[in-house]
């Protein structure tokens, strides 16, 4: 049996002693270790539900918004756009915020100080970022988000702010999240639809033309190599000459990896950035245009991007 019980007892003492993020602290490094002890995944999730979801450290970590949504999935699937706006600290959640109990939103802002919240931040910024610089250099550029969630980036988008741009293409299989993006940014000339991974390899380029920078930010964490690289292949294929193609994945061992799958049922395919190169391998076989193929990380080096630029 894997060593989870003294971490859950042990979180459940320091809560009720009103240590809130030594709670926290203490979950996630255990459960990490528990998991790193794990024999295979299927004896991790064995361990799971033999020892986690019967403990009361669950019921009590669920009082946090954060951690109760992505263990519900309202919308059938975790990650949703909401959840990331909680993780963003968006104003848009505040009412939703404002349901839970005062230890509830104290235990998310505990949560949202560890690495995986603060990597899916500044993943954010770091896209905002190149939105910018490509619009600096093309100002009638075209850009496409793929599964665009809110498209928080936006709000950090001088060239978006300013329609420093000549297209922008928001795409996701959410329709809620799709409305929300229309309603949001639709005035600065944001063109939200909906469209899947499905969609974008069966008629991508016929129905949504080329761009000079596309880009999807927590796609890649539940794709399977085949399919990732298939998509990879589609979106170079909608690339103009010099366009640019981002994507980003958690690296494996994330050290809130226990905490996200025990705590909150959040399980992702993780890859380094030798595995975001053999992606681009496989996708880009027998392409001879591409002028650049590069892996990258955000400040902490728990997501790791694939850039692919188009000769």
């Amino acid at each position: 049996m894997l060593p989870i019980a003294d971490t859950l007892n042990t979180s459940i003492t320091l809560a009720e002693r009103g240590q809130l993020a030594a709670s926290v602290d203490q979950l996630r490094g255990g459960l990490r270790q528990a998991r790193r002890a794990a024999e295979s995944t299927d004896s991790w999730r064995a361990e799971i539900d033999r020892q986690v979801r019967p403990h009361p450290a669950l019921t009590y970590s669920h009082e946090s918004p954060l951690v109760h949504r992505c263990y519900v999935k309202p919308r059938g699937y975790a990650g949703d756009a909401v959840l990331l706006d909680l993780i963003y600290r968006h104003p848009a959640i505040q009412p939703l915020a404002n349901q839970a109990t005062t230890r509830g939103r104290q235990l998310m802002e505990a949560g949202l100080t560890s690495p995986a919240p603060r990597a899916v931040r500044n993943r954010c910024r770091l896209l905002a970022e190149e939105i910018d610089a490509v619009c600096c250099r093309h100002p009638r550029a075209e850009i496409l988000s793929l599964a665009c969630g809110h498209l928080r980036e936006a709000e950090h988008s001088a060239a978006l702010a300013e329609g420093g741009f000549g297209r922008f293409v928001a795409l996701d299989q959410d329709e809620e999240s799709v409305e929300s993006v229309r309603r949001d940014y639709g005035a600065l000339g944001v063109e939200a639809g909906v469209g899947s991974v499905k969609s974008v390899l069966a008629r991508g380029l016929r129905e949504w033309g080329r761009f000079d920078f596309i880009y999807t930010a927590g796609l890649y964490d539940y794709l399977s190599d085949r399919v990732a690289a298939k998509l990879l292949s589609a979106l170079y294929g909608m690339l103009k000459p010099g366009g640019r193609v981002w994507t980003a994945n958690f690296v494996p061992d994330i050290p809130d990896v226990g905490f996200m799958e025990a705590i909150m049922d959040w399980w992702l395919l993780y890859r380094d950035a030798p595995a975001m190169m053999a992606l681009a391998e496989a996708g880009l076989e027998g392409k001879r245009d591409v002028a650049s193929v590069r892996t990258f990380h955000e400040t902490e080096g728990n997501v790791v991007f694939l850039e692919v630029v188009k000769g």
